[in-house]
């Protein structure tokens, strides 16, 4: 995708190498929050719950090399070309996608809902991928799916 912080293969190519992934830890940890799609703007006003959320993700993603596979998986998944049996899915389904998410396009959660027969779906109108800004609210929301 063309609007991604860094070109999608570059992703697999910079967390395939875990000297190159700590060095941008600490000398270019802006830059590594944006691709991860936890922009400034989105980081404003964060509680320290979810500000922690952020650091630790950064740095806990270490070592990456071991994250490369999921990453690997997660970029399959949005491709155009791949096909999903999303109807046979019969498990209750949330599906929650923030319109500001430049990892993933915001057609990719409402498809889902679309063809996933017992999916509810819950647009946001901002909090990026990393859904920042709701997660004590989603927390909720998981917490009602699980109780049903």
């Amino acid at each position: 995708m063309a609007d991604r912080p860094i070109p999608t293969w570059a992703y697999s190519a910079l967390l395939g190498n875990d000297v190159i992934y700590w060095t941008l830890t600490k000398v270019a940890r802006h830059q590594l929050e944006a691709a991860f799609d936890a922009r400034a703007d989105l980081r404003e006003g964060l509680s320290d719950e979810e500000a922690l959320f952020v650091r630790d993700l950064i740095d806990t993603f270490l070592p990456a090399s071991r994250r490369l596979a999921g990453v690997n998986n997660e970029g399959a998944a949005v491709d155009p070309s791949a096909t999903y049996n999303l109807e046979a899915i019969r498990a209750q389904v949330l599906i929650v996608h923030a319109r500001d998410d430049r990892l993933n396009p915001f057609a990719v959660g409402s498809t889902l809902a679309a063809r996933i027969p017992q999916s509810r779906f819950l647009p946001l109108d901002h909090g990026g991928h990393l859904l920042l800004g709701h997660h004590p609210d989603l927390r909720s929301e998981f917490d009602s799916l699980l109780a049903e």
